[in-house]
């Protein structure tokens, strides 16, 4: 029976010390937690900053964003400017590129702090994908038949009289160039209304011939003619026709063009001509002429009888 009542003393004995612990350490935590500090609140920077941390990795104070980079609300780092914008310190966006200007965006090679003037030769505009704007990346080079000054948002079409190669590695069109003599240099009108300027000299076809600058070249007046423009001729004004020839332009039966005259044509027999005529003469009654032969241009009529004579001359001669 006395062992029965030394277990129960004993058994309770340890219940109560351990209330009495739990007490005193709930106690103690909690006296703790009175006695530490308040978690300070999260960082928040308001656009155009971002939060510099400590070596622990903490936030400890707003840093104003670099320029070339972006800081929108809340961003926890400053982002690159993406291709065709730039953006100066503390922006919480970046701006376009206006046209006349392009950026290739930040870089590891490259800091957008600015946008950048399209050079000459070259063509800079925003595009509009769908309905969002982005500024220029990239220069665009001129085709063929325009050209650009420094800072131009589209090249400009050669007008006229002028041409343009367009921008190359060999060449850049910077400005147009004046269409040389005994060529032309035309624009082109497209069926949907465009238009195309020259990208090359255009030489004269035969019975037409250009000063500088044209646009077109002219058909040849009658009484002169032109070879037009080739490897040994340059067309720049039209030859008047030589004497014992006759020079008039013709007409194309399927379009209704007319060109001037291409070749002389010789006075036949019993016609003679002087220098710049359109057309060749017949003789009065009672003379003749041979008409044109090479080194014999038949420029005046004889009597018939001296005709006779200078006919049969001309036979041995060309026999």
């Amino acid at each position: 029976m006395a062992l029965y009542v030394m277990v129960f003393i004993s058994a309770l004995f340890i219940k109560v010390q351990s209330v009495i612990s739990f007490v005193v350490i709930k106690d103690s935590t909690a006296s703790i937690r009175n006695y530490l500090p308040p978690y300070p609140p999260p960082l928040e920077c308001k656009p155009g900053f971002y939060p510099q941390r400590d070596l622990t990795n903490t936030p400890v104070t707003c840093t104003e964003c670099w320029a070339g980079f972006y800081c929108p609300d809340g961003a926890s780092l400053p982002k690159p400017c993406p291709p065709g914008r730039w953006s100066g310190p503390g922006l919480p966006l970046c701006e376009f590129a206006q046209d006349g200007n392009w950026s290739p965006g930040t870089s590891k090679h490259y800091n957008a702090t600015e946008m950048l003037p399209c050079p000459a030769g070259f063509q800079c505009r925003q595009a509009v994908p769908g309905k969002d704007v982005t500024g220029c990346t990239k220069p665009i080079p001129c085709p063929p038949g325009t050209w650009a000054p420094p800072h131009c948002s589209e090249c400009y079409i050669a007008q006229g009289g002028q041409y343009s190669p367009g921008t190359s590695k060999d060449s850049n069109a910077t400005y147009w160039i004046q269409c040389p003599a005994g060529f032309e240099c035309p624009q082109t009108h497209h069926p949907d209304d465009t238009i195309t300027g020259c990208s090359k000299p255009v030489p004269c076809l035969p019975g037409m011939f250009s000063k500088v600058h044209a646009e077109r070249c002219t058909s040849a007046p009658d009484g002169s003619w032109s070879p037009g423009t080739n490897r040994k001729y340059n067309a720049t004004d039209a030859l008047q026709c030589p004497a014992g020839y006759a020079c008039i332009h013709t007409t194309n039966p399927d379009t209704g063009l007319s060109r001037g005259c291409m070749n002389p044509d010789p006075c036949p027999a019993d016609f003679y001509s002087g220098p710049g005529a359109w057309q060749c003469s017949h003789c009065e009654p009672g003379t003749s002429s041979p008409g044109t032969f090479p080194d014999h241009p038949s420029i005046e009529c004889f009597p018939s009888e001296a005709f006779d004579l200078s006919f049969q001359q001309h036979n041995l001669i060309y026999s």
